[in-house]
């Protein structure tokens, strides 16, 4: 896996050793980043403030800081992942624009601030879409403006208790992507 474009382009990016991390495609992360680039609904990247939880590999958070984002926050749980972050964060020398958390998306603490975006990739079929989304607007994370790039089994869908706005849904074999908005 490799950074597609931006700053970071061509860099590899190395996934955890690890069973339970299945990171995105280059071409359903490159699909993600198009749509993020051309949509009139979605803002631009230039500055944003992201959230990536169940990061794994960290390729979507990466590649929005490749891509003009001024800061990530990586959340996962598992340590595997975790290191493999702080691999690339120091080799990247990006310390001052990343943030990582060992904590679980579902009890991630109250934020001050929403983000700008939020990249969720959860492992598939166990809810854990709408489970945490439901948690990050509770503890401020996610405001009107904030844009959600959910990756979901094509079978599973947005089920909240919030008023949502879908942006756009597409589907990439297995994977379903779908932009929203928490109203």
């Amino acid at each position: 896996m490799r950074i597609i474009r931006g700053e970071f382009a061509g860099k590899a990016i190395i996934a955890p050793n690890s069973k339970l991390t299945r990171p995105t495609s280059d071409k359903v992360r490159q699909a993600i980043f198009n749509i993020i680039e051309h949509h009139t609904a979605i803002p631009d990247l230039n500055e944003a403030i992201v959230l990536d939880i169940f990061a794994g590999s960290g390729s979507l958070g990466l590649e929005a800081l490749s891509r003009g984002a001024k800061h990530v926050t990586f959340v996962d749980s598992q340590r595997a992942a975790r290191l493999a972050l702080y691999n690339i964060v120091h080799d990247w020398n990006i310390k001052n624009r990343v943030e990582i958390s060992s904590s679980d998306a579902l009890h991630l603490d109250s934020s001050l601030k929403t983000m700008d975006f939020i990249f969720c990739d959860p492992p598939y079929r166990e809810n854990l879409v709408n489970l945490s989304m439901t948690h990050l607007h509770s503890t401020g994370w996610i405001g009107g403006s904030t844009t959600i790039i959910a990756e979901m089994h094509k079978q599973d869908d947005i089920n909240l208790a919030l008023p949502v706005n879908i942006i756009q849904e597409k589907q990439y074999g297995d994977t379903k992507v779908i932009f929203f908005n928490i109203l």
